[in-house]
């Protein structure tokens, strides 16, 4: 079936008025080298940007606690930057279970990598706090999967049947709250050799062991790219 009528709708957003606390929001969350704001900007609206758009970490941690303070006031600097620490806290929670995970899977011989925020994390592309997530995404062989999906329940993680999706798991909350995902494909990716399972990503030489902890295997920068692009184009506006 054609699909190009949905893909171009897909990829014609509304248009929004660059206002500049968008401006503002953006320059200190993408910009390069952030410079001092250009104008005026209302300062409890630019912490509402930043909250909506999920960019208050981001903007936190990559500006200067005392450029923020006098661009938008000490009282709302100090809520982008609580934001960022809680940000912060709740990744290094998701990084300790994928640290967990892989150490238990090593039992079996099951391999697994990180994808997602976790892969952003532990391949070195993004700092601690940088960036909030709420999960953590892990992708095993397909064949291994019943296997890791037993061993984590016999870990005491709990089973939550919140969706019914071909390319991962239910999702399984370890006893502190850590919700996991494991996946068996990553959808829209294909290795070259039919799919975009484990082992074909594998084969492909798109799958390499993290800098720490060594038993987890991170994707390239391509391959993550690729899944970012279909992940937030396709299934978050499909």
């Amino acid at each position: 079936m054609d699909n190009r009528p949905m893909v171009i709708e897909r990829l014609s957003p509304p248009t929004v008025e660059a206002t500049p606390e968008v401006r503002w929001a953006l320059a200190r969350a993408f910009a390069l080298l952030p410079a001092p704001a250009a104008g005026a900007v209302d300062r409890r609206r630019v912490v509402s940007l930043a909250v909506t758009h999920d960019l208050a970490a981001r903007i936190s941690v990559r500006t200067p606690f005392e450029q923020l303070r006098d661009e938008i006031g000490h009282e709302n600097a100090l809520e982008l930057a609580k934001r960022q620490l809680v940000a912060e806290a709740a990744g290094e929670r998701l990084l300790d279970a994928a640290r967990e995970i892989a150490a238990r899977l090593q039992v079996p011989g099951i391999p697994v990598a990180v994808v997602k925020f976790a892969a952003l994390r532990l391949g070195g592309h993004v700092g601690a706090g940088a960036r909030a997530a709420g999960d953590l995404d892990l992708l095993v062989p397909a064949a291994a999967a019943e296997r890791v999906r037993t061993v984590l329940l016999d870990a005491g993680y709990r089973e939550v049947r919140l969706i019914d999706v071909a390319h991962h798991l239910s999702a399984l909350v370890r006893p502190d709250g850590v919700a996991v995902e494991v996946h068996t494909a990553l959808p829209g990716v294909d290795a070259g050799q039919g799919g975009g399972g484990f082992d074909e990503l594998l084969a492909a030489g798109l799958l390499a062991p993290a800098a720490e902890p060594t038993s987890c295997l991170v994707p390239s920068r391509e391959l993550l790219a690729a899944h970012c692009l279909f992940h937030g184009l396709v299934q978050h506006l499909g």
